[in-house]
């Protein structure tokens, strides 16, 4: 465990940065979102893709475990493509949230349903799980890149030399600056990973057995 904490303690930014651009992506999505209508839509045509397949099989288990497969597919993409391209978990947290945010203004224009009640018992029951879940996978695919970055050109590092920078051998380099830290963070990440897998299977119960439930004595 003392990997695990180690690492969302140095990624702890990065973490509260995939909140910020969640939540500006939210707001933006709810605020403007005719303006952002053609820019969502194939989040929205994916959505209603996985709704009329759950409709085909409205078994609980079955929803649960289309929604679950599609999160952790969702999260662990983000954490492995984030390590090569920082800027996917960027911009796939910022469609989520205006993909959300649409989500509940559509509900209160088109179908007269409280976004408030939609927010509190449409997506909050199994939100409070899945979607710090998800803000940690994306926060920790940044994390990972930007790490990536500095591990390439900072001052010292492998390619520093190529910009006039000193840095050791390549032998030294990798075994005593690269393989420990190397080391350390995948034993974080398989840790992590579980957790994340826990969380999400939860949410998806949650979502699958619960959120439905809400929604019919509550929302409609």
């Amino acid at each position: 465990m003392a990997e695990l904490k180690a690492l969302i303690r140095e990624s702890k930014p990065y973490l509260w940065a995939a909140v910020l651009i969640f939540g500006v992506g939210s707001v933006l999505g709810y605020v403007f979102n005719e303006l952002f209508e053609q820019a969502i839509t194939p989040f929205i045509d994916e959505l209603e893709s996985i709704a009329r397949e759950l409709a085909d099989n409205p078994n609980p288990v079955y929803m649960m475990w289309v929604i679950f497969q599609n999160n952790v597919l969702a999260a662990i993409t983000m954490m492995v493509v984030g390590v090569f391209l920082f800027f996917v978990p960027i911009f796939s947290l910022f469609m989520n949230g205006l993909a959300v945010g649409y989500v509940l203004s559509f509900s209160a224009v088109e179908e007269a349903l409280s976004p408030v009640r939609m927010l509190v018992f449409g997506i909050l029951p199994h939100g409070v799980l899945e979607l710090p879940a998800i803000f940690v996978a994306g926060g920790m695919g940044m994390f990972l890149g930007f790490r990536l970055l500095g591990w390439l050109f900072g001052s010292g590092k492998f390619l520093s030399h190529l910009f006039g920078n000193m840095r050791s051998d390549v032998g030294t380099f990798w075994r005593e600056e690269t393989v420990p830290v190397l080391k350390k963070r995948l034993r974080g990440l398989v840790r992590l990973t579980l957790v994340l897998v826990l969380v999400l299977f939860i949410a998806a119960v949650i979502e699958s057995f619960i959120t439905p439930v809400l929604i019919l004595l509550f929302v409609h």
